[in-house]
């Protein structure tokens, strides 16, 4: 019997447990809220998103912690994966330390107007990456992708000179490993700037946004093992040093992997602080009212995603 941990590093909480892979039991489970966010007043009126990506792994660490408490004893643990919400970016320098703020999926400056064009900054950049992007990126863009704000940053001066776009799992996962960030197709394809196709960033769109390539990471295989837990790590949550970490992976997928028994011929409909309609498809196929996500190893998912989801219900 092998013992499985994962993390979720969502918008309203974060939840660690511990899964016994024989049984498909949880054998350990803790959650916490998630009060990160660091957006002041003012910015909050604007539709701004801001929060400390720290924040948030400490108290991963703590959910961590919990779970290890509970299952302490086991010596059958086989690795951690983690999971999270998809879109938003922090970017960061060679020791990890953040270098803006955690700008999330909600954030809307993309929706503000760029007083030179009169254009709203996503206009803008959807129209540097032509009408024709879509068919190879699976999306259009949207205010709170990774692309968009990276945009934002860049054309408004805030975009740091040196450093490293990162998922927010891609960001805790080197965290624990110490190693440099790396992502996989399921997060890199919510930035809306990867060829989906093809497995790995595009880089017409990316340099239509003026953006130098250096900025975004390696893409790895889904779940694909990145280092083990260090000492520093393993102290913070209570788990052995050397612990296999995985890539992590977005959480539509995740929840999709999680839930679907027979992905042929099953629709899943996700509520959570958004909301997801999700169709498993072999082939990549684009509709200008969907997006065409990667599935990991092989496939893709039809996804309808609105913004709204169990905070509005």
């Amino acid at each position: 019997m092998a013992v499985v941990l994962g993390v979720d590093l969502g918008t309203t909480t974060i939840t660690a447990l511990a899964l016994d892979t024989d049984s498909g039991n949880i054998l350990a489970c803790a959650t916490r809220p998630n009060r990160a966010e660091v957006t002041s007043l003012a910015d909050q009126i604007s539709g701004r998103s801001e929060w400390d990506a720290p924040a948030i792994a400490e108290t991963a660490c703590g959910c961590l912690r919990e779970v290890a408490e509970q299952i302490a004893g086991r010596r059958d643990l086989a690795g951690l994966g983690i999971t999270g919400q998809q879109h938003g970016v922090v970017v960061v320098n060679e020791a990890l330390r953040p270098l803006t703020p955690f700008i999330n999926w909600q954030d809307r400056r993309g929706q503000e107007t760029d007083g030179a064009t009169g254009k709203t900054w996503m206009s803008e950049a959807a129209e540097r990456l032509g009408a024709d992007a879509p068919q190879r990126t699976g999306c259009r863009l949207a205010t709170g992708y990774m692309a968009v704000t990276l945009f934002w940053l860049k054309e408004n001066g805030a975009l740091p000179v040196a450093g490293r776009a990162c998922f927010l799992m891609d960001y805790f996962t080197a965290l624990l490993t110490g190693q440099s960030p790396v992502t996989d197709t399921t997060c890199a394809a919510s930035s809306g700037v990867l060829n989906v196709p093809a497995g790995d960033w595009d880089a017409d769109p990316i340099a239509a946004l003026g953006l130098p390539r250096t900025l975004f990471p390696p893409v790895r295989p889904s779940g694909e093992p990145l280092g083990g837990l260090t000492a520093d790590a393993a102290a913070r949550t209570g788990l052995p040093a050397g612990l296999p970490v995985c890539v992590g992976i977005g959480d539509n997928q995740a929840s999709f992997l999680g839930s679907v028994g027979e992905r042929g011929d099953t629709v899943l409909v996700n509520v959570g602080t958004g909301g997801q309609v999700t169709v498993y498809t072999e082939t990549f196929a684009h509709d200008p009212l969907l997006e065409t996500r990667p599935f990991p190893r092989g496939g893709y998912l039809l996804v309808y995603a609105g913004l709204v989801g169990g905070r509005t219900y």
